[in-house]
């Protein structure tokens, strides 16, 4: 059934972003099978309610760019692909002064629950192509930053990377265990964002896109960019 490929590759970049966020947890016996064939035993219904919520990262990003334009109108949504910078979520913060290096930022999403991103500040070099090859090592302070993408955690002062949680942790299962993949998800947003109530999709939206404002302004200046306080 064509549809049942929609809960999770709807939202990435494509089958390569989508197979470079691949886990090397999950099992290889082929137990998580039945996650993937989850919405054909759901039925019609189900599918429906996985692409709302899907389709949530791009009503976040339309969002975002809404907002921008006068809260950060220095940075803005590239209006081409650039390499593997995807146009439809992906922005150019300008060149950092001193360096001469452009910055992008680059919302990362991933297959494994939808409404689930992360962000990537991706530094090129002059004369360089646009890598989205993690940077290993953190980040010093007033030193000029390796070509590649550095994650947003590391300049929020976290010990490891933020992501956000559009949408309410789901208890199916990964493979035999629901409870136990749910409580892996629900430890994992420690440190991340969630929404306090997700009832009301706008109000959710309107708080990830001030707390993603935030965190990319206090990035931007640990990076020397000129960027306004929130």
């Amino acid at each position: 059934m064509a549809g049942a490929e929609v809960e999770d590759f709807a939202f990435a970049d494509g089958p390569e972003a989508a197979a470079a966020e691949c886990s090397p947890g999950l099992p290889r016996d082929g137990s998580c099978i039945g996650w993937f064939l989850e919405p054909c035993r759901r039925g019609p219904k189900y599918i429906t309610a996985t692409m709302a919520k899907s389709s949530l990262f791009q009503r976040f990003i339309a969002a975002l760019k809404r907002y921008w334009q006068t809260a950060m109108p220095g940075v803005k949504p590239i209006s081409q692909r650039i390499g593997p910078l995807p146009k439809s979520s992906s922005f150019d913060v300008g060149v950092i002064p001193g360096t001469g290096q452009r910055v992008y930022l680059h919302f990362q999403t991933t297959w494994k629950e939808a409404g689930y991103f992360t962000i990537n500040l991706i530094v090129v070099d002059a004369g360089q192509e646009v890598s989205l090859i993690h940077v290993l090592g953190r980040e010093t302070p007033g030193e000029r930053l390796e070509h590649g993408a550095h994650r947003i955690g590391h300049f929020l002062g976290k010990r490891h990377d933020k992501w956000w949680h559009l949408c309410e942790v789901e208890s199916r299962a990964l493979g035999g265990d629901p409870a136990y993949w749910r409580k892996l998800r629900l430890e994992l947003r420690e440190g991340n964002w969630a929404a306090g109530n997700y009832d009301d999709e706008k109000q959710v939206i309107d708080a990830a896109v001030a707390d993603v404002t935030r965190d990319v302004a206090c990035a931007l200046r640990a990076i020397g960019v000129a960027a306004p306080t929130f």
